[in-house]
């Protein structure tokens, strides 16, 4: 009788005990990790402002595949920053959607560079959505990637990376390499 009584209610109540449990959880705060310090918001804030800025100007050049339309639109854009008085800290790099470098701001030859292989270059192919990435180098020093699709009528037609220096980002903001891969620009 006790066995019987046991195996009938066991059962809904380890699921409702489990159901509880996954419902606190997250009211507890437990699973996402410390809340980011206001510099690290402030720099999620700043590079999101950027990515709305970039994407629109050069999201028709790159569908048209336009390099003198995609040059211009980034040397205007960082032209309205420095006048905003805002100069630019970062570089831009155009690809196209297999990830081959179409431009580079500030200008440097990298055109015709492949970076499809990079994890965060095939996840906005696949994804279609803003992605980072720390990147490490052979001397150790270390940078931050953020890629953002850029689409024309709803078709990837490229990305628009920004590309930082990941010690002048921890010093000028405090964002460790662990706090930058937890960021969300999306």
């Amino acid at each position: 009788m006790t066995y019987r009584f046991f195996t009938r209610f066991s059962l809904p109540l380890v699921l409702g005990a489990a159901c509880l449990i996954g419902l606190a959880l997250p009211l507890m705060g437990c699973g996402k990790g410390p809340p980011h310090s206001q510099a690290v918001r402030t720099f999620r804030t700043q590079i999101q402002k950027e990515l709305q800025r970039l994407v629109p100007a050069l999201s028709e050049p790159v569908a048209t595949q336009d390099k003198a339309a995609i040059d211009r639109a980034l040397a205007q854009s960082f032209a309205q920053a420095e006048e905003a008085g805002r100069p630019p800290w970062f570089r831009v790099g155009v690809l196209d959607p297999l990830g081959t470098v179409l431009a580079r701001y500030p200008d440097q030859e990298l055109s015709g560079l492949r970076f499809s292989n990079y994890r965060a270059v095939k996840e906005v192919i696949r994804k279609k959505r803003v992605v980072s990435q720390v990147l490490y180098f052979a001397d150790h020093s270390q940078a931050y990637i953020i890629l953002a699709p850029l689409l024309s009528r709803g078709k990837l037609v490229g990305m628009v990376g920004i590309l930082l220096n990941a010690a002048e980002v921890q010093a000028k903001w405090q964002v460790s390499p662990a706090e930058f891969r937890q960021l969300d620009f999306n």
